[in-house]
């Protein structure tokens, strides 16, 4: 089973990331844009997609922090190390759920226009 949740510790609390599906909906509702587009194959995420994306992963883990609270607590460090683990997450989540279906997901194929 992949794993879902990484434990990260700020400011001397520990804080739960979990990535699931409900992840990018916090994104898109939070940035008004397509998760897929700024994520995927290529795409160049801006900084505040990156931050969003961490933000949302914390409050999945149950974190109650702000946007605006996460960043004042996260350095560069911080944020080049949790968006390396969410990815990972995500990835790991992406190939579990293709490993148990035996395909690609529909959700891997690009819109069509």
């Amino acid at each position: 089973m992949a794993q879902k949740t990484v434990v990260c510790k700020l400011d001397g609390k520990e804080y739960t990331l979990k990535f699931s599906m409900r992840v990018p909906l916090l994104w898109e509702q939070s940035t008004g844009k397509n998760y897929f587009e700024a994520f995927g194959v290529g795409a160049k995420p801006s900084l505040v997609d990156i931050l969003t994306l961490v933000w949302a992963a914390f409050r999945n883990g149950g974190c109650t922090l702000t946007l605006d609270e996460l960043a004042d607590k996260l350095n560069d460090k911080d944020l080049n190390d949790l968006s390396s683990k969410i990815m990972k997450l995500a990835e790991d989540n992406s190939t579990k759920e293709q490993g148990e279906k035996g395909g690609s997901s529909p959700l891997e194929q690009k819109p069509q226009n």
